[in-house]
């Protein structure tokens, strides 16, 4: 297994991996997260309960 940097070990000290996080939580989390030398980047999954076979209910994106 390959080891883990400072970096990542800080922050695996900031979060709860059995906890479901709100939004406004997550993000200050990953604001006090330890800088990287790249452009961060995340992603969201959403449940939105769409039935997409009614037209009315279509999402685009």
């Amino acid at each position: 297994m390959a080891k883990r940097s400072k970096r990542m070990r800080a922050a695996d000290q900031l979060v709860d991996p059995s906890r479901v996080y709100k939004l406004e939580e997550a993000i200050e989390i990953l604001q006090k997260c330890p800088p990287v030398k790249f452009d961060q980047s995340f992603n969201i999954s959403l449940k939105i309960g769409v039935d997409p076979k009614k037209s009315d209910q279509q999402v685009r994106g």
